[in-house]
């Protein structure tokens, strides 16, 4: 699977485990083309279901059990690493790159809206 399928798998956790394509859309600035080729392959791989609508873009996409856990599985890769990387700077080092990289945040969130929360492993799981 692709990076961008557990961007997208990434998006309906954070949303609560549950979100629409529209929403999915619109979180990840896609179009609705793009976001149904990349719930097919989540749905494919078992990590999705597809609620009832009589309209695509409005039928709920919830995360599976599996989902879920193989999405925090990667999370807590994904974080390890980045610990390990962090791990080789000092804390006056990592204070530096926050200054260096606060500016940049602001200007981020100013243009595309405020950053989502890093992914925390510790959640509770969403409903499915």
């Amino acid at each position: 699977m692709s990076v961008a399928d557990w961007e997208a798998l990434s998006v309906i956790v954070r949303a609560g485990g549950r979100c629409t394509p529209t929403a999915l859309a619109q979180a990840l600035r896609l179009t609705s083309g793009t976001v149904s080729t990349r719930l097919n392959r989540l749905l494919q791989a078992g990590l999705i279901t597809l609620g009832t609508g009589t309209d695509g873009r409005s039928r709920p996409v919830s995360v599976t059990s599996d989902g879920f856990a193989r999405w925090r599985r990667a999370t807590a890769r994904r974080t390890r690493s980045e610990r390990q990387i962090f791990d080789e700077l000092t804390g006056d080092e990592i204070d530096t790159l926050n200054d260096l990289l606060r500016p940049l945040l602001h200007r981020y969130e100013a243009t595309l809206g405020t950053a989502p929360r890093h992914d925390l492993t510790g959640h509770p799981r969403p409903e499915s």
